[in-house]
């Protein structure tokens, strides 16, 4: 337990960096536009035990290479050759998704 808070403090003061930076980097001087930005890390910092089991479960893109038989370079033509098959496999065959 004391490691899933840990990793969520890790994440929010990341959050919090990059969110500062932002704010610099883009010279905001609008108090309103900070209060909101520094609500929403702040929030974020809040749900982020909860929230970072759950990111465990997104689909994310892999490269087709790795998961099908045709490369990028011919997936035009991966793509001809899938849309006659069933419904299921008529996307472009340079994307798939996958559980990680």
């Amino acid at each position: 337990m004391i490691l899933v808070i840990l990793d969520a403090a890790i994440r929010g003061l990341v959050l919090a960096l990059v969110v500062w930076a932002g704010l610099v980097a883009l010279r905001v001087r609008n108090v309103m536009a900070q209060k909101v930005a520094w609500g929403l890390v702040l929030a974020a910092a809040l749900l982020m035990p909860w929230l970072s089991p759950l990111a465990v479960h997104l689909r994310r893109p892999v490269a087709c290479a790795a998961r099908h038989q045709c490369c990028a370079a011919q997936s035009a033509a991966c793509f001809r050759a899938n849309s006659s098959t069933s419904a299921h496999r008529r996307r472009p065959c340079f994307f798939a998704f996958a559980r990680q």
